[in-house]
């Protein structure tokens, strides 16, 4: 795989600020992604199981909404959904950065395109 990138390696660097910014919204997309099933622990664990909230989440939220259990729901859901819209609006923008990088290289790739001869155009 290695020996492919170094074969492009001139063809890369023209897109070096592209290629970083969609590798960055990746791993945005990739984080956000792994906090979304948080807020379905904290319902689970600390509004099904009524368990106290306890660790950063208590914190965060302080006293008054961590012993309320309706409004600890509603954060999460809301939570939930966010961090969805979010995950989805990141990776949408890093499919269409990365998408156009690969439409322009292989452009760049196949060269000018072939000039059309035809006695009829004329």
């Amino acid at each position: 795989m290695f020996s492919v990138l170094w074969q492009f390696r001139d063809t890369l660097v023209a897109y070096k600020r592209k290629l970083t910014i969609g590798g960055i919204l990746i791993l945005i997309g990739s984080a956000l992604a792994l906090a979304l099933p948080w807020p379905l622990k904290i319902v689970v664990d600390n509004v099904l199981q009524d368990k106290p909230l306890s660790g950063f989440p208590a914190t965060l939220l302080g006293p008054t909404l961590s012993a309320d259990q309706h409004a600890l729901l509603w954060i999460c859901v809301t939570a939930t959904v966010i961090i969805a819209a979010l995950a989805g609006v990141v990776m949408y923008f890093a499919e269409r950065t990365l998408s156009s990088v690969g439409e322009h290289m292989l452009a760049d790739l196949s060269g000018p395109p072939p000039s059309v001869t035809c006695s009829a155009c004329r």
